[in-house]
């Protein structure tokens, strides 16, 4: 008997997931996403290690400060090495420092030897690695699609991403809860350690991967040139207009992330659980965001108007987020700053894809990664230093009025 699929549901399937009909996207998109699981399952696990052995919101920020810093330093130099050297290659080597670092973080928690100090030590060499890593890896998805199914395939990176990360909590909550902290916590770290191996292995068996990138400048020298690069940002009127939002959304906005833990603790007085839960909620948020871009997110103009309503719909929810008590309902909230959240930077990454020329993408987006992932310690210091003097829910909510505020102001002017 024949079956009737929806042609609907079957149309939408098809435009959403069409990269994956590429053999080397495809394999590298499941990769990714096993190490993006072990990745949010250490993250989870280290904060909550944090806040445990110190009971202080500023060592988690300190700690994220260190772990996301480098790029502030080191991030156009990432963009550089993307421009000019085999990226698959440099993706390799940023992975095996992964994977020790992790795995020495499993030994030494294991062996009761871990304190704070040795926390921020190895969260700064994940920060340098992160530094030439993450610039390379957005610039990595041009040599493996169309550009066609570009958009499509960063907005799947993306939700792979996000997948991972309504994941990776919740599995660190289970591990750290049946094991025990410690033991639970080590058992976290070599699961990331052991899911660099994935991606490594993966890496070295793509094949004919399109090298027609920045790797061969146009004037045979390898170039530093931040000047042409921070001149195109300034020019180009979408990129300018994204790169401020994410500025704000990067300092003020996200730094729930990093207070989490506090929130489920001193606000809602749950363990480790009602850690995982938040965090898995405003992932679920930022997974659903994802597919939409993955379908939808083709026109510049349209993602534009995504980007700025979404702006200020995450500051709006960061506010209500603050003053709830209720734990279902700051977990609904936390659904919609996830997927407001993604749909802002997400879709600003696929603008700025969509806008730049190869021969300078891994230096733009280098500076897109300085601006999301270089400012986001700062605010995580100003927001931990807030929590210490007057409370996470105050804190957060001086954030997210700055934020709307500011949103608003871009919503208006651009209208």
């Amino acid at each position: 008997m024949q079956v009737l699929v929806p042609q609907g549901l079957t149309s939408w399937t098809l435009l959403t997931f069409r990269s994956l009909k590429n053999a080397n996207y495809r394999n590298y998109a499941i990769a990714q996403l096993v190490s993006s699981c072990g990745s949010w399952i250490q993250l989870t696990a280290i904060s909550w290690l944090v806040f445990d052995i110190t009971n202080s919101p500023m060592d988690l920020g300190l700690v994220s400060f260190l772990r996301q810093s480098p790029i502030i330093l080191f991030g156009f130099l990432g963009g550089w090495v993307a421009d000019h050297f085999d990226r698959r290659r440099i993706l390799v080597t940023t992975k095996i420092i992964m994977l020790l670092q992790a795995g020495l973080l499993g030994m030494l928690t294991l062996t009761g030897q871990l304190n704070i100090w040795l926390v921020m030590t190895l969260a700064t060499i994940l920060g340098l690695a992160n530094a030439i890593d993450m610039p390379v890896k957005q610039a990595f998805t041009f040599n493996l699609v169309d550009k066609k199914d570009l958009v499509n395939a960063v907005s799947l990176n993306s939700s792979s991403f996000h997948t991972a990360r309504t994941l990776g909590p919740v599995l660190a909550a289970i591990i750290v809860s049946q094991m025990g902290n410690r033991d639970g916590e080590a058992t976290c770290f070599f699961l990331n350690a052991a899911s660099f191996l994935v991606v490594i292995w993966t890496l070295t068996k793509l094949t004919e991967v399109n090298q027609e990138n920045g790797n061969k400048p146009k004037n045979g020298k390898k170039s530093f040139n931040l000047k042409e690069s921070l001149s195109f940002a300034a020019k180009n009127e979408d990129v300018r207009t994204v790169c401020l939002l994410g500025s704000v959304t990067a300092l003020l906005c996200m730094q729930y992330i990093v207070l989490m833990p506090v929130f489920a603790k001193s606000v809602y007085g749950m363990g480790m659980n009602g850690f995982g839960t938040l965090m898995a909620a405003a992932a679920s948020g930022s997974f659903f965001a994802s597919l939409a871009l993955a379908n939808k997110g083709k026109d510049q103009a349209q993602l534009k108007r995504y980007i700025k309503l979404a702006a200020l719909t995450m500051a709006c929810a960061l506010v209500a987020f603050s003053n709830l008590t209720n734990f279902y309902l700051a977990c609904i909230v936390a659904v919609a700053m996830g997927f407001s959240g993604t749909i802002q930077l997400s879709g600003s990454n696929s603008l700025i894809q969509l806008a730049v020329d190869d021969s300078i993408r891994g230096r733009v987006l280098s500076l897109w990664m300085i601006i999301i992932s270089g400012l986001g310690p700062v605010g995580g210091l100003i927001v931990g230093w807030g929590a210490q003097q007057f409370g996470a829910p105050i804190s957060l909510t001086v954030c997210g009025m700055l934020a709307g505020l500011t949103s608003l102001y871009f919503l208006i002017k651009n209208k």
